[in-house]
């Protein structure tokens, strides 16, 4: 009898009601899932992420608990909450729920809100921890990556909308600014995010470069430094330099093949001539010898054949044998009664 299966899903975790240094209130809904849900046997574990194992934001998830409500319209659903403060402003936790027809997870990350208002901290007390642009991005990168997570939309804030923001600004004169990069960034990425309109890639690249040589290391375009921030004083050094320009800057071994190339062009047409020539007399060559291979073979398989009526004989030749010496041995006893019993001559 086959098993009744049901698609139980783990919804996105809403805990907007919840700023830092206060008592987390968040709720999971579950989809799919069946009226007898809440009275079944069922259990909940969350999970911190192992990158945070020797970090305070362990022991921030650790004070989560979970449990499974019923809200008035009947839908079954997790209640995440903490009975004392959180001081990590993000979260980054797995929950994993299991009931009796089965078993699934979901991957949460959590930005919490500073409170609206000063909150007054107890004295000698600290945020546990305040992470930094890179730590944030490190987590969604994380996130977003991980092929056994089931991916969640963070609903986004004020504050965090504000840390997107952070990378890249211009002001009211135009300069360009992004910053503080990280070890996700590349001048490539940071090119397709701030290029305006009517401009080159090469041309960003070429003038980020000229104009941020510290954040380079050994002066390599594909060694961006972490930690600094890019900027570009003047937009009108972008159009001061032509692409074709900036690409033989950037990629001055690629230039270089391409203009020997273009020189050695006559030569390689003639060359190219002769060489064809050269293989169609060696296609004529294989020609004639792969047909006196097939005739060799043809006449091969011809001896071959003879060979086996030769052999075909032979053998029932000596098929034969044993019966010709029978008959031989029976002519030779009959020719010795034959001899025995005839009367003697007489003179």
């Amino acid at each position: 009898m086959p098993l009744p299966l049901f698609a139980l899903a783990l919804g996105a975790i809403d805990a907007h009601q919840t700023s830092l240094f206060s008592r987390f209130a968040g709720n999971i809904p579950i989809t799919g899932a069946k009226a007898n849900l809440l009275s079944s046997q069922t259990t909940i574990r969350i999970i911190a992420a192992k990158e945070y194992v020797d970090n305070s934001m362990q022991q921030s998830v650790k004070r989560l608990n979970a449990r499974l409500v019923q809200n008035k319209q009947g839908q079954p659903s997790i209640k995440i909450f903490s009975n004392q403060p959180i001081n990590d402003s993000i979260l980054e936790f797995s929950l994993n729920f299991t009931w009796e027809g089965g078993r699934t997870s979901r991957h949460y990350i959590v930005l919490l809100d500073p409170p609206s208002k000063p909150t007054n901290l107890p004295a000698g007390h600290q945020v546990s921890h305040q992470p930094t642009v890179n730590q944030l991005f490190e987590a969604r990168q994380r996130h977003a990556t991980a092929s056994s997570i089931v991916k969640v939309k963070v609903t986004d804030s004020p504050f965090s909308q504000s840390l997107k923001a952070e990378k890249f600004r211009t002001d009211a004169q135009g300069k360009i600014t992004y910053g503080p990069t990280d070890r996700t960034d590349t001048l490539s990425k940071i090119t397709k995010r701030i290029r305006p309109k009517n401009t080159s890639s090469a041309q960003i690249m070429y003038v980020l470069f000229k104009e941020n040589p510290e954040s380079f290391s050994g002066n390599n375009i594909n060694r961006l430094k972490a930690g600094y921030t890019l900027t570009i004083e003047n937009p009108d050094a972008i159009t001061a330099i032509s692409t074709q320009a900036a690409k033989r800057f950037l990629f001055p071994e690629r230039y270089a093949t391409d203009e020997s190339s273009a020189a050695e062009a006559p030569k390689t047409v003639a060359s190219a001539t002769d060489e064809q020539r050269q293989i169609e007399k060696q296609w004529l060559e294989f020609s004639q010898l792969k047909d006196a291979v097939t005739d060799a073979m043809s006449e091969q398989q011809a001896s071959e054949q003879e060979n086996d009526r030769i052999k075909q004989k032979i053998a029932s030749l000596e098929a034969l044998l044993p019966e010709l010496s029978a008959q031989l041995e029976d002519k030779n006893t009959l020719l010795e009664q034959l001899k025995t019993h005839s009367p003697k001559s007489t003179l």
